[in-house]
This record gives C-alpha cells, sequence and structure tokens, in this order.
C-alpha cells in the first residue's frame, strides 16, 4: 500500500486502468539513448504512450524514461495488488492513508498475536478477502478456546518429560488424531528401547565392539520397536 500511494502521488489512479503490460513494452526503447531518440522519430505508439503518461501526472512533460519507470511501477503494484484482493477493484487514492496505516498497526499486532495461538498460521499468509469470515468463525467459537488452553498445558508437561519431538513428528506428517495414542505408546517404547539398547551395550562391553553377538542382540532389539512402530 505504501508503495502504490507513493505512485499515485506522482500521477493520477487512471494509470491502472491502463494497459500496462502493453506500454511497459512500447516505452522500453526509453531505457538507451539511441534506442529512445530512434523510437521518438519513427514510432508514433511511443510517441503516444509518453504522450499518454504525461497526460496521467501533475508534473506534466516527464521525459520518456520517466514515463517507462512510472509504468512498470504501476505494473508490478497492480500485479501485487491482485494477489491480496479479490475484490475487482482497483487501487485509488487515499486522502486518510496515514490515518488508517496507524490503525492498521493497531489490528496488525492483535493479530499477529491472536496467530501465535495457531502453530500452523502465519501472520504473512493471512488473506484479507478471508480475514473476516475467520474473524466470525472464531467469535462464534465458544469451545475451542479453553481446550486450547488445556491442550497446550498437556503439551507443555509432556514435553518437560522429553515428547516434544513426538509433537514436532505430528505437525510435520499430520496424522490422524485417532492415531495419536499409537504415537505416544510408541515414543515411550522406543525410549524403553533405546535404554535398554545402551544397557545391553554396557553389559556386554567385554564383546569386541562391532562383534556379531552385539550386533545381533541390537537388531533383535530393534525389531521389536521396528514392528511396533504405527504404520
Amino acid at each position: 500500500m505504501a508503495e502504490i500511494q507513493k505512485l499515485l502521488s506522482q500521477c493520477r489512479e487512471d494509470i491502472f486502468a491502463r494497459p500496462l503490460d502493453e506500454l511497459v513494452m512500447t516505452l522500453r526503447p526509453a531505457r538507451g539513448v539511441v534506442s529512445r531518440l530512434w523510437a521518438a522519430m519513427f514510432s508514433p505508439n511511443f510517441r503516444r504512450a509518453v504522450k499518454d503518461l504525461r497526460g496521467l501526472c501533475p508534473a506534466g512533460r516527464i521525459p520518456p524514461a520517466r514515463a517507462l519507470a512510472l509504468a512498470e511501477s504501476a505494473k508490478t503494484q497492480l500485479d501485487d495488488w491482485w494477489v491480496v484482493t479479490s475484490a475487482q477493484v482497483r487501487p485509488k487514492w487515499s486522502a486518510d492513508y496515514e490515518a488508517l496505516v496507524t490503525a492498521w498497526s493497531g489490528v496488525a499486532a492483535d493479530l499477529n498475536e491472536l496467530v501465535g495461538a495457531f502453530p500452523l498460521r502465519r501472520f504473512e499468509d493471512l488473506q484479507f478477502s478471508a480475514l473476516g469470515k475467520w474473524l466470525q468463525d472464531l467469535a462464534a467459537d465458544a469451545a475451542t478456546p479453553s481446550q486450547l488452553l488445556r491442550l497446550q498445558g498437556i503439551e507443555r508437561s509432556l514435553a518437560d518429560l522429553g515428547l516434544a519431538p513426538v509433537f514436532a513428528d505430528i505437525r510435520l506428517r499430520t496424522p490422524a488424531a485417532e492415531s495419536w495414542p499409537d504415537l505416544l505408546r510408541y515414543a515411550w517404547l522406543a525410549s524403553s528401547i533405546e535404554e535398554i539398547l545402551s544397557e545391553v551395550v554396557r553389559e556386554l562391553g567385554f564383546f569386541r565392539r562391532g562383534s556379531r553377538i552385539v550386533e545381533a542382540v541390537r537388531a533383535a532389539i530393534e525389531s521389536v520397536g521396528e514392528n511396533a512402530r504405527p504404520r
């Protein structure tokens, strides 16, 4: 929005209604001295495009290179605009821009704190077109907030017991909730097996490391864990 407002301080908002792809292509010779002079003399489309951009700017007689820069900036801003809005409305100048920015800063801070309660969401990914419905759905949901607080407390308690990697894996793979008890049981079993392996290696320390006996015992214990892994 800041870049759009900056652009519209230099030219009228009608620039966003122009065929910007075509304008940029037509004005491209303005990048070089020779190509600019050649186009100014022999290309009526080039002269028409420069005149069109000059008519949109309060400064009036801007040089061709400046006209090209404005067309390129407008194209970039409009492309970005269509990414963040679903409404078929082009950008417009706003005399209340500074007040809107100040108001939005407070809203953005609250939203950023709110999004922090949802690990799979990022503030940068919020779409304005869907934001209203999401907030309405949250306001209408009276059960989930208390459940989230309770779940976060349970997660912290289990993380203190060494289960943080399990929750990281659940967030990464997003398995069905019905399988979570099996995942927790497997995590407990895997931890127990790791402890048993360490003990076995200590007890069989008189055998050469990597010997058949040590490796056979290790393989047998690990196979128990592998067979118990949730599918």
